[in-house]
């Protein structure tokens, strides 16, 4: 499996995990859904983190976290 193949899988995981905890179909995540989120990594953040998360990964402010958001914070966050 070449590197591009293996882009391409985690994309689609990334894209699974998200679909799963967009309950609404909107396509963003809700501040709501954040933690559904963090469940699903097996992460578990406090308030205050939660907060934290939620205004690094809400790049353009309205409230909600895009796709892109989502996969960057997937395979490449440092919050353990």
């Amino acid at each position: 499996m070449d590197a591009a193949e293996r882009e391409r899988l985690r994309e689609k995981a990334a894209f699974d995990i998200f679909n799963s905890i967009d309950d609404d179909g909107s396509g963003f995540l809700e501040p709501s859904e954040l933690p559904f989120l963090l469940k699903t990594l097996g992460r578990e953040v406090d308030e205050l983190q939660l907060e934290g998360i939620m205004r690094e990964l809400d790049d353009d402010g309205d409230g909600e976290i895009s796709f892109e958001g989502a996969f960057l914070f997937i395979f490449h966050s440092s919050y353990d």
